[in-house]
């Protein structure tokens, strides 16, 4: 009822223009910062897909450390290849679409930016940052009730060049 105005967006290059170097960097930020948050240094990953931040390790579940987990992160990101016709080529930008955690890899990708720049500009310019207090996104859509169009004006200060917003 109080929605004055509703703006929808899209990245159309969210899956497509991501340097893979720029994806890895912000995804290890994000295990580092995880990982130095916590008093325990291993996750233990159930045969059913459960996770839990253990120190030790139980029988029949997989485990990552910090080190192995970025090394799991390197190693599906550099090694994405695919097949055109009888031609192999390696994908070296973008999000690797295949991958069971692209849709997760796409998403922090945008939530580092988005989170550095309300960081930032709480500090600076309180009022600006409490216009988005009613954006929302999923993945790569994007919706804004009542924000004056500021996310429309400002939104290239927040997600890198290499994005492209559709209204």
């Amino acid at each position: 009822r109080s929605a004055k105005t509703i703006s929808f967006f899209d990245f159309s290059t969210l899956y497509t223009n991501i340097p893979h170097e720029n994806l890895l960097q912000v995804l290890i930020r994000i295990i580092e910062f995880v990982f130095k948050g916590n008093t325990r240094e291993k996750i233990s990953i159930s045969l059913s897909g459960e996770a839990n931040w253990v120190t030790k390790v139980r029988k029949g579940t997989f485990f990552f450390t910090m080190p192995s987990l970025i090394k799991a992160v390197e190693c599906l990101i550099n090694n994405c290849y695919f097949t055109v016709g009888k031609i192999l080529l390696k994908q070296i930008i973008g999000i690797p679409m295949g991958l069971d955690p692209a849709p997760y890899f796409a998403n922090l990708f945008l939530f580092h930016y988005e989170s550095e720049w309300f960081k930032k500009t709480k500090k600076t310019n309180n009022m600006l940052a409490r216009k988005f207090g009613k954006t929302f996104r999923f993945i790569d859509d994007l919706i804004n009730i009542n924000d004056g169009g500021e996310f429309e004006r400002i939104w290239t200060e927040i997600y890198p060049s290499e994005l492209q917003l559709k209204k």
